[in-house]
């Protein structure tokens, strides 16, 4: 007897073909936490603090110091990111020009070996390229060789390797070369100037800055580059005394301030843009008008230099130049920010970049005292 088999069919039915999902702009991925779309800020351990990188949509806020220029470093590496990746540029200034900013930002790190495997192609046979280099190879330890085993601590928050010539999310970059003239004409930006603005420069601000969002617009009307590519706003030193031509007091000042902060976070949520501030919070003198400003930003980070302070002399603290204080973290589609400890944080910066670390005590900090303790033996009092 033969028995007829029955194909079963499932009722499930893909809605998009294989190989038609929308593909993300360069520079963008997805959150793991939360599905939110994510760009870097330019600087790896950053990104780690924020849980993978900023949100498209959101403002960073930069608290600038009374003495050091940190939070214009911070800026410049956002812009920097964005023209690793492509990204449109719109630098709004009231002190000095927009175009100066960008032409001040750091190059793109291209190490010699990236260079060389641009240029030409790599001749080496797979067991010579599989073989570590005998530089890269780890020293043994031959006094403290129970130590071998042992992992590297790693003190720099979320280090990551140079990402190579090419690469699309979180390059690296070289502070003590700057893109000048060519990179100004390279990349896509708007710059907006507002020293001969008219007296009203947050409206001037604010409408020059809705012009230049437009295009990326995503409701109610999509734009023509929504979703193809990102904006990446800039703002230097917002409530400076170049952006209140009259005289106003703090209230007036923070008033107006917070309106155009929560104007352009308006604009930024119905936009595939994202927006980097730094504020000059150490001229508010009231700490009630610093946390009226530091609500209205999604993400709120501010860089202490140790300059003029009595950690400046600290042996403790000497391989670092300043604490790095997370005030808040982003709260983009969830109800809980990210678990990361930030209370012990500090940046370093060097001749060719900048870094945050975990503090660590330095191991011979100790080896003095109990030196001197030890030579002041009983004998040498007699």
């Amino acid at each position: 007897m033969k028995h007829k088999e029955r194909i079963m069919a499932s009722s499930f039915r893909k809605r998009t073909p294989v190989g038609a999902a929308p593909s993300l702009p360069v520079g963008v991925k997805p959150s793991l936490a939360n599905g939110q779309l994510l760009t870097s800020t330019g600087i790896s351990s950053l990104d780690h603090l924020l849980g993978g990188g900023l949100g498209i949509g959101t403002v960073m806020l930069v608290e600038s110091e009374r003495l050091g220029s940190h939070a214009d470093i911070l800026l410049r590496y956002f812009l920097s990111e964005g023209m690793a990746c492509d990204h449109h540029l719109a630098v709004v200034s009231a002190d000095q020009s927009p175009a100066a900013t960008i032409k001040n930002c750091p190059q793109q790190y291209v190490s010699s070996a990236q260079m060389s495997s641009s240029t030409s192609s790599s001749s080496s046979s797979p067991s010579t390229a599989s073989s570590p280099s005998p530089a890269q190879t780890p020293q043994d330890m031959r006094i403290a060789w129970r130590y071998n085993s042992l992992p590297t601590v790693q003190a720099t928050v979320g280090q990551q390797k140079p990402l190579a010539v090419g690469q699309r999310y979180c390059h690296t970059f070289d502070l003590s070369k700057k893109v000048g003239e060519q990179g100004l004409k390279v990349c896509k930006h708007v710059d907006i100037d507002l020293s001969d603005s008219d007296p009203s420069v947050f409206d001037s601000a604010l409408s020059q800055l809705a012009e230049a969002m437009a295009p990326f617009q995503v409701v109610p009307t999509r734009g023509d580059l929504a979703l193809k590519t990102v904006q990446r706003i800039a703002i230097q030193l917002i409530g400076s005394p170049f952006w209140f031509q009259d005289a106003q007091d703090d209230t007036q000042k923070t008033t107006e301030l917070c309106r155009f902060l929560m104007r352009l976070r308006s604009v930024l949520r119905r936009s595939c843009s994202v927006c980097c501030i730094t504020v000059p919070t150490n001229l508010f003198t009231s700490d009630h008008l610093k946390q009226r400003i530091r609500s209205l930003g999604d993400v709120v980070v501010r860089p202490e230099t140790f300059v003029g302070t009595p950690n400046e002399g600290n042996p403790v603290l000497k391989e670092y130049h300043g604490f790095f204080r997370v005030v808040k973290l982003p709260l983009i589609n969830t109800i809980i920010p990210s678990s990361i400890n930030t209370d012990d944080l500090a940046f370093k910066l060097k001749r060719k970049a900048f870094s945050i670390e975990t503090i660590h005590l330095p191991p011979d900090l100790a080896e003095d005292v109990s030196r001197s303790q030890e030579d002041a033996s009983p004998c040498s009092a007699l």
